[in-house]
């Protein structure tokens, strides 16, 4: 099957001692591999949602590795997971994970 779904991560991103990690499918799927970025500027701590296409198979295997590399301002590399969820494409559960908001 060529079906794909959406895996939906969502993770902490502060200004302070966060780093990045690398998602990648592993076994029984296929995805792009993505950095997230735990770090940012802004002078909050705040949860952000990032989806990500990954072909549709319930025995999927995703992995997360934390980077040597960060944006941290004092080099640290910690990174908060906070949920994983897959669901299929469509926009009620593309919204309910990771609303667009318009600027």
């Amino acid at each position: 099957s060529n079906t794909t779904v959406q895996l939906a991560v969502s993770y902490l991103r502060s200004y302070q001692d966060m780093g990045m990690v690398r998602l990648e499918c592993i076994s029984g799927c296929t995805c792009a591999a993505h950095e997230l970025d735990g770090a940012q500027r802004k002078q909050t701590s705040e949860m952000t949602t990032q989806r990500h296409t990954i072909s549709d198979n319930p025995k999927c295997l995703v992995r997360l590795t934390v980077l040597d590399k960060t944006n941290s301002k004092n080099n640290k590399h910690k990174f908060r997971v906070s949920s994983v969820a897959v669901h299929k494409q469509d926009s009620i559960m593309s919204n309910m994970y990771a609303p667009r908001h318009e600027r």
